[in-house]
């Protein structure tokens, strides 16, 4: 069973409801109003670890106090911003999130292990375009593969990028070749499993400076 505390705005905290259906869980505490579950939740022993999923466009998030060691906190944000991370937000997702993450993100973060929505390794990629670097990143891509990459990491298919951006699906082939050889991957899985790694990689390198 997962005790969960949400965190957010009514609208975010009756869609993440409907996205919950499928998982076994109980909520405990919405904001500061507590169910009928929590007392029975209190009364465990010992107490399980519970899950507070947060909202960041709460009026009260930046107040969100975290002390409880009993307790995993996974943060819902429009960006991802490494600043915001310490070593107790452990999940990170975007609104867009869909119910195959959240599960994902929700049975790591209770495992104690960092996750992040691959959604933001698009937006990384989207803030290095913005400064000029035109993909030319750490995997040396052209603007074009970039472009390919961005899509690929919204999981569309050869079909649809190739509609997208106005190529042939045979030129889309091409373009996810060459990524998939400058990343030294073999799958679209991949190249979403490295970009993720990359990118908890940039989260416990800020959680030893930054703190909540």
């Amino acid at each position: 069973m997962i005790y969960i505390e949400l965190r957010g705005r009514n609208i975010f905290c009756e869609g993440l409801k409907t996205m919950l259906a499928n998982v076994e869980h109980v909520i405990i505490q919405e904001n500061d109003n507590k169910t009928a579950d929590y007392e029975n939740y209190k009364t465990c022993t010992p107490i399980p670890l519970k899950l507070c999923i947060i909202d960041a466009e709460y009026n009260d998030y930046k107040h969100t106090v975290y002390t409880d060691f009993k307790t995993r906190y996974l943060l819902f944000s429009e960006s991802f911003n490494s600043r915001a991370c310490s070593k107790k937000i452990k999940g990170f997702l975007s609104y867009s999130v869909c119910e195959e993450h959240l599960t994902a993100a929700i049975q790591a973060v209770l495992n104690n292990e960092t996750y992040i929505d691959p959604f933001f390794a698009a937006n990384v990629i989207d803030i290095k375009a913005e400064r000029g670097i035109n993909g030319a990143s750490r995997y040396k891509l052209t603007t074009r593969e970039t472009e390919v990459l961005q899509l690929i990491i919204k999981r569309e298919n050869n079909q649809r990028i190739a509609q997208f951006l106005g190529l042939s699906e045979n030129t889309v082939k091409n373009h996810v070749s060459h990524i998939l050889q400058k990343m030294n991957v073999k799958s679209r899985n991949q190249v979403l499993l490295k970009l993720n790694a990359t990118m908890q990689q940039a989260v416990e390198k800020q959680s030893n400076v930054y703190s909540i």
